[in-house]
């Protein structure tokens, strides 16, 4: 099952920005080198027909059609020639020399949170959609997905389970007495098993999970978390591409807009208006937090909530902490203030702004 079934809206050229939005009608929509197609698409190479392909609207979902259905090498999904198939979030449409990737707003959030492990500058665009791709492909339960960094890879297989496979369960296997990996397995039915790869002992154990998983007929996402790729060759043959995420340290000229980012999204989860955070709340996040992605992620959200509700104890509430725990978070980066007796502790506000 692809873990991705909200409406397309989007067909975006793999490796680029460059975007065409699909029209919310119910009309058929012509795909081709033609001028007056609905999608128009640049052919360097003679391989897109004028007409090339068309979509159709089925109910709540599209389906895009080869116009030629007799010519095998017309239309492709994921690789595979095919004259019709509907269109699912994160797939590979190949049309002549082109690769299209159908886009909604969860593949494009999830494509954003890779983006951020991965790197935002155009040089990366290339690797964000493969592991785009393998991210989608693991999550419908085919394929491993292997995370290959440092730092605390276990949230950042959590971060991406979270856009994936969101409500499902996340179950980390760790060697300990009396640990059962087919147990663990079970537990992760529908959801995510995340494992650590690193200790050599326990290739045989995970070898046993990727044939149990492969036999079973319940979907489970299976992340293996490695800090040397030199690791996986004796581990499972059939690992996929590892994604090697980018250390935030070689990437400091990104951190402000990732973060910025990241407060939109916050605000978009809090049921918030957005709120832009000043230069020295984006200066304590740089300090404390810019460890790791789901360590700048989590001091957004909290901060976020902070200048927008004032006392610590409404922000507490929504970001679902205790007020004692988010207090002594926030004295820690000098956030908190004392105030007079009787009155509640209110977080301080250096030069927030609210943005319409």
């Amino acid at each position: 099952m692809w873990p991705l079934d909200d409406e397309v809206i989007g067909l975006r050229i793999s490796g680029t920005e460059k975007i065409y939005q699909i029209s919310s009608t119910p009309y058929i929509q012509i795909i081709g080198s033609g001028s007056r197609c609905d999608v128009v698409l640049r052919d360097r190479t003679g391989t897109i027909a004028a007409q090339h392909a068309k979509l159709v609207r089925i109910r709540s979902h599209w389906q895009i059609r080869a116009m030629d259905e007799s010519d095998p090498a017309g239309l492709f999904r994921d690789r595979v020639p095919l004259p019709a198939f509907p269109l699912v979030p994160g797939i590979e449409i190949g049309i002549g020399d082109v690769t299209l990737v159908a886009e909604s707003e969860r593949s494009r959030a999830l494509r954003r949170v890779v983006q951020r492990l991965i790197g935002l500058d155009a040089q990366h665009r290339a690797q964000v959609d493969r592991a785009l791709r393998t991210v989608l492909t693991a999550a419908s339960g085919l394929g491993v997905l292997t995370l290959y960094g440092h730092g605390d890879l276990a949230s950042v297989a959590h971060l991406l389970h979270r856009h994936a496979l969101p409500g499902r369960p996340f179950v980390r296997w760790e060697r300990r007495t009396g640990d059962d990996p087919a147990r663990a397995l079970a537990a992760a039915a529908g959801g995510t098993l995340c494992v650590s790869a690193n200790d050599l002992s326990l290739s045989r154990a995970i070898e046993r999970i990727v044939e149990r998983r492969r036999s079973s007929t319940t979907r489970v996402q299976l992340i293996l978390l490695v800090a040397a790729v030199r690791r996986l060759r004796p581990l499972v043959a059939t690992v996929a591409e590892p994604i090697v995420l980018t250390p935030l340290a070689q990437r400091k000229h990104e951190r402000r807009r990732i973060i910025h980012e990241l407060a939109l999204d916050a605000a978009e989860t809090l049921g918030i208006a957005a709120i832009r955070l000043s230069d020295a709340d984006l200066r304590i996040i740089m300090r404390f937090d810019a460890t790791t992605l789901p360590a700048i992620e989590r001091a957004t959200l909290r901060i976020v909530a902070l200048r927008h509700w004032d006392y610590f104890a409404r922000a507490a509430r929504a970001l679902g902490m205790t007020h004692a725990a988010l207090m002594e978070w926030a004295e820690l980066r000098g956030l908190a203030v004392t105030h007079d007796p009787g009155r509640p502790p209110q977080a301080s506000h250096p030069q927030a702004r609210r943005t319409s």
